[in-house]
């Protein structure tokens, strides 16, 4: 695969799915994030759910409520909102697409063009918009979550993971392209967020339908007590 870069623009960042809103933690005007909400907090905890929150080593975003507090892990987070934002768009044609100032041309083989031509619907739908050419495809856009830079990386990815192993039904198909550009764009650890884009995250972490797991089911987050806490100290 070889990459054709044009003239860029001024790209938003990787975290503009993380911009500044001022919001609650739990937003009234989404009864299903309060209904999300419920399983995780006491009605009381919910009230208090906006504490002020930290990063701690770059990695975790720590926030209170009245029994304890929450370590969350951000890039399991982030990955965890941007799978179910993938697979919704995969299945519902809703995707969230930039438009970008100047096409972007990537060059393949012949076999690779084969390979994207089985999952093009996918595309389509997670936002990439494209023309296709001789021996290239012409990307008009890009879904919100990624970056120019990012794209070749993607489909370089995506190809080597699916030219052996392409599940046959398309919910499957769905789940592993959904998971896979979740882990390619999301927020990776080391990277250091505002208040506000930590607050955004975890709003639209306990938004999600499982905010307990990632896709690949790793734990995104732990509660500690203030019980355990006195346990620790005592």
């Amino acid at each position: 695969t070889t990459f054709k870069k044009s003239p860029a623009g001024d790209w938003e960042s990787l975290y503009a799915g993380l911009e500044v809103e001022r919001n609650t933690f739990i937003s009234s005007e989404s009864s299903e994030q309060e209904e999300v909400a419920s399983t995780i907090f006491s009605d009381d905890e919910v009230e208090k759910a906006v504490q002020p929150t930290f990063q701690l080593h770059q990695k975790f975003i720590i926030t209170t409520i009245k029994s304890g507090l929450i370590a969350i892990h951000q890039q399991r987070a982030h990955e965890r909102i941007l799978f179910e934002e993938f697979l919704r768009g995969m299945t519902s044609n809703e995707s969230l697409s930039q438009q970008l100032l100047f096409p972007l041309e990537v060059s393949f083989s012949k076999d690779e063009l084969l390979v994207l031509d089985g999952v093009q619907e996918q595309l389509y739908n997670s936002g990439f918009s494209f023309e296709k050419a001789k021996a290239s495809l012409i990307f008009k856009g890009l879904p919100t979550a990624l970056e120019e830079s990012q794209l070749k990386d993607v489909l370089d990815t995506l190809i080597e993971k699916i030219k052996f192993d392409l599940p046959e039904d398309t919910f499957s198909q769905n789940t592993l392209i959904a998971e896979l550009f979740a882990k390619k764009a999301a927020v990776k650890t080391g990277k250091s967020l505002t208040v506000q884009e930590q607050l955004k995250l975890v709003n639209q972490l306990f938004a999600c339908k499982d905010p307990q797991l990632t896709a690949d089911h790793k734990t995104i987050y732990t509660t500690i007590s203030i019980t355990e806490l006195d346990k620790k100290l005592n």
